[in-house]
């Protein structure tokens, strides 16, 4: 950060201050480097994560293992709530949708074990966890 001055024989001076953000660029590659260690965890196990607001059920955040494992494409924008539901198994979305609801209304998490359908037909056994913040 500089600014300039122009001094008493009218000659500019720059006035200026510097900081070390050393500390700032050592903490950003740690947080990098961890982020590239979960995301490897994650497809290591084949063990998504998710959060969603409940006003709007909007994604705040899909892993991209998530996306492997629900069958969408992470390069495109998130799927929609509807999109998503669409991949619980018809047989298993009222069971889904009644402990989401449950955990809703008593503002608390769930555990739960359904099964997504894939549009080429394949069938996955989902197990999700699920704390409230």
């Amino acid at each position: 950060m500089a600014h300039s001055l122009s001094d008493e024989s009218g000659g500019i001076e720059f006035f200026g201050a510097v900081m070390d953000t050393t500390d700032s660029h050592r903490v950003e590659e740690a947080l990098r480097r961890s982020e590239s260690y979960l995301a490897e965890a994650q497809r290591l196990t084949h063990t998504g994560s998710w959060a969603w607001q409940v006003a709007g059920s909007v994604a705040l955040h899909l892993s991209e293992e998530w996306y492997r494992l629900y069958g969408f494409d992470p390069e495109k924008s998130p799927p929609t709530r509807e999109e998503r539901v669409q991949r619980v198994h018809p047989e298993d979305r009222a069971k889904w949708q009644g402990a989401v609801d449950r955990a809703i209304a008593e503002t608390s998490g769930f555990e739960m074990e359904f099964r997504i359908l894939l549009p080429d037909g394949t069938v996955k056994y989902i197990h999700t966890s699920a704390i409230r913040f």
